[in-house]
């Protein structure tokens, strides 16, 4: 396990542009355009099939991009907010990975200095790749949210 320093934002990239078959992001917000942008590359690059979890917000400016790219995405309608960010990449794969933590920075991955903020785990432990996909299918899959 790693914490990510400095450069969060390129390695965060990096693992997302390097998946296989499946990115699974759940995160409270997604309008950084930044990460947008990279979740649609490599949808379009690497086809990997790529499904985003986000809590229902006035900020959906990304959802119509999403959308025209095939990408999937579950607008949480629950006053039960999203409080975590985790993305788990190639669950099923030998090389799955999950990054926890400051993955979307609160709606400003466009700023470097958030990242310093707090702390972003990159994780290839199967134990924990497997708990992060189930809380994601979970979510996903629930008909509260």
């Amino acid at each position: 396990m790693r914490m990510i320093g400095l450069g969060n934002i390129f390695c965060i990239y990096y693992v997302i542009f390097k998946s296989k078959r499946t990115i699974d992001v759940c995160v409270p917000r997604l309008s950084s355009d930044a990460l947008a942008k990279c979740l649609v590359k490599v949808q379009q690059q690497n086809g990997s099939k790529t499904r985003i979890i986000i809590h229902k917000s006035n900020d959906l400016r990304n959802l119509q991009l999403f959308t025209l790219n095939r990408i999937e995405v579950k607008l949480i309608k629950s006053e039960v907010r999203l409080e975590h960010e985790f993305i788990v990449i190639d669950s099923s794969e030998p090389n799955a990975m999950i990054l926890l933590g400051n993955v979307c920075c609160g709606g400003c991955w466009d700023k470097m200095e958030c990242f310093n903020k707090a702390p972003t785990i990159l994780s290839s432990e199967k134990s924990l790749v497997g708990v992060m996909k189930q809380e994601f299918d979970r979510i996903w899959n629930s008909e509260l949210y």
